[in-house]
């Protein structure tokens, strides 16, 4: 005997509960992915950071020269940088002299600064030159605000040269952010 009438599939109020339960997941889990990735992207950028200032640090040491750490456009370290060995002594970027260049935006929301807002140079010992006296607050910072006004949510790491030349990174999440 057959049946007449009865056919496989989804009723409507299964169809129902099945939305409902999804928009449930995804109201609950999108707020924290977003912080996820807003803080893998600020600890990324920072570890980028780092690991380009002990290169440079040990290119000044390597060649027993002058080695400038220095934003590709002026003042802003979001675009990327670069790392150049200063051939004439000149304190600046000389175009033959350039072993590094990180020519890739930082991505999102994600900002980069620095205080004081002038290039890094290495001396040939290891050290940095500085223009003006050191703060504890200086130092390349990444955040990402999430977008929101709510300070408790900033993500951020500051990248600091300890007196030796070498770089540290330093969490300070819920605190100051990039303007």
């Amino acid at each position: 005997m057959t049946r007449i009438g009865t056919s496989a599939g989804f009723t409507l109020i299964e169809l129902m509960i099945t939305l409902v339960i999804l928009a449930i997941v995804i109201t609950v889990g999108v707020p924290g992915f977003t912080d996820f990735i807003a803080a893998q992207r600020v600890r990324t950028t920072a570890s980028d950071i780092m690991a380009d200032m002990a290169f440079a640090r040990a290119e000044a040491i390597k060649e027993s020269r002058p080695v400038i750490m220095a934003p590709i456009t002026a003042g802003n370290w979001k675009d990327g940088w670069r790392i150049c060995v200063d051939l004439d002594g000149g304190g600046d970027c000389d175009v033959p002299g350039e072993v590094r260049k990180t020519a890739t935006p930082v991505p999102g929301r994600t900002k980069v600064c620095a205080t004081p807002d002038e290039p890094i140079v290495f001396r040939p010992d290891g050290r940095i030159t500085r223009v003006t006296a050191s703060t504890a607050a200086d130092g390349i910072r990444v955040s990402d605000d999430l977008g929101d006004a709510a300070t408790a949510n900033n993500r951020s790491r500051l990248v600091y040269l300890g007196v030796s030349g070498r770089p540290s990174v330093e969490v300070q999440d819920g605190g100051t952010v990039c303007p």
